[in-house]
């Protein structure tokens, strides 16, 4: 038993990378999360972790509550801090048309998450074993998953660690029952209508009967080349995302896209894969289906073709780039007085005073951060808000009127840009497209005796 105790150890040290401190262990009262406390209890004084027992009741199950008491008495026992959380597993599903298993596994990741910032813990520790990888890569594979569905489930990612990956579920029931240590047994881990439930016992038992009796340790081979593959991989898309980001600010990112075309298509798909769950924070995963998708349209497309993802989220093909964004960009509308600073995150600081600048000092200072105008023609109050469609106003120099969108396009502003564009406006009209043009209205002349002085900044926060 003490192998399986040193492999455990140089799994949690080299592979997942456990950092001393406390440390969150999820236990479900099966054999393999009991089998992972009892491993890291052993290990605790070498890994410097101070274990906290964590358990998710899924409120699924008749006997949830006896596996809730069971959970709580071994973490007495060992005199380890008990934490937990209920959750009403059919309620989520419902609510996210999601399946029963889908709807379990995002609360019980969402409760350990909250637990372990509860508990001031740096790492999640997870009971999956080595059977556990195989089944995922073979049910990853049946459902015609990319590479990194075929490199199973991480040793790390972000917080969460599994250091039973390298370990058969046989080597834990024999470490149990070596140690007399009793566990819970769950009986849906036998009903078959579950695609898992399947896959574990009638797929691959067929499988090592009739192919190959040691196919579960090939998945796990294959899982390991695949994470090496994908590790690579990513490292290239990561570089090159970073040297082909033009703009990001928020929920939008701008690419060198004639510098996109020059990798190979899977780091160009990889890209396009980081941008977009980078952005949406992971509620989007593109799969290879969607990117080869979306790399086939931008070969043959031109400036302003939009490729959807999953509304509100496109790329966009524009004059500065390829974006990828999400076009429910800011909407904003904000009162301001003169004296202010108006602040609009993501898109701008904006400050009005008045200034003692002559009148015939103004042309030489104007530009387009700074712009002066009549505060004697300003009807209040003033309001800073975005273009919206059908916006007109009277640009500096000409007689007649002109519609926002026309100015920004003579400008060239990237489409990307436009809608979320600012303008200033009173109650005669909009007083200065913010960056471009001022309204003639407004304009200081000879007979101006108050002068405002109007300045922005962009604010990439």
């Amino acid at each position: 038993m003490e192998e399986i105790v040193q492999r455990v150890y140089e799994t949690a040290v080299s592979r997942c990378r456990i950092r001393p401190g406390r440390l969150l262990v999820a236990v479900s009262g099966g054999p393999d999360s009991v089998a992972l406390l009892y491993l890291l209890l052993e290990l605790r004084d070498r890994l410097a972790v101070q274990p906290v027992v964590a358990h998710v009741h899924h409120q699924l199950r008749p006997a949830a509550d006896e596996d809730l008491q069971f959970c709580r008495e071994l973490a007495q026992q060992h005199d380890l801090p008990f934490v937990f959380r209920k959750k009403d597993v059919r309620e989520l599903a419902q609510a996210g048309n999601m399946s029963i298993e889908t709807a379990a596994r995002q609360a019980r990741y969402t409760a350990l998450k909250a637990m372990a910032d509860e508990q001031e813990c740096h790492d999640i520790a997870l009971g999956h074993t080595a059977n556990d990888q195989a089944e995922t890569v073979l049910f990853n594979l049946v459902r015609g998953s990319g590479l990194r569905g075929l490199a199973g489930m991480p040793y790390r990612l972000g917080r969460r660690i599994r250091p039973l990956l390298d370990v058969q579920r046989q080597a834990l029931l024999q470490f149990l029952k070596s140690r007399r240590i009793p566990y819970r047994t769950d009986e849906s881990n036998f009903d078959t209508n579950i695609l898992r439930n399947r896959v574990r016992l009638q797929i691959l038992p067929y499988l090592k009967e009739h192919l190959n009796p040691g196919v579960e340790g090939v998945l796990y081979q294959t899982a390991l080349i695949h994470q090496e593959a994908e590790a690579y991989i990513q490292t290239r898309a990561e570089k090159a995302l970073h040297r082909l980001t033009v703009q990001q600010r928020g929920r939008k990112i701008v690419l060198d896209i004639e510098a996109f075309w020059r990798y190979f298509s899977i780091i160009r798909k990889y890209i396009l894969r980081n941008a977009l769950e980078r952005l949406s924070r992971r509620t989007i995963r593109p799969d290879f289906r969607l990117l080869e998708r979306i790399e086939n349209e931008l070969a043959v497309s031109e400036v302003g073709k939009r490729i959807g993802v999953r509304e509100p989220w496109e790329l966009l093909i524009d004059h500065d780039g390829l974006v990828v964004w999400d076009r429910s960009f800011v909407r904003f509308s904000r009162q301001v007085s003169v004296g202010q600073e108006v602040h609009i995150p993501g898109v701008l600081k904006l400050r009005i005073r008045e200034t003692a600048v002559a009148p015939q000092n103004v042309k030489k200072l104007a530009d387009n951060q700074n712009q002066f105008v009549d505060a004697d023609q300003i009807d209040s109050p003033l309001t800073l808000r975005n273009v919206q469609p059908g916006d007109q106003f009277q640009p500096l120099g000409l007689h007649g009127h002109k519609k926002v969108h026309d100015v920004l396009a003579d400008r060239h502003v990237p489409l990307h840009l436009r809608p979320e564009t600012p303008v200033l406006e009173c109650k005669r009209g909009i007083v200065w497209v913010v960056g471009h043009r001022i309204d003639d209205r407004f304009k200081v002349s000879e007979q101006t005796k108050r002068v405002l002085h109007l300045q922005f900044e962009e604010d990439d926060s």
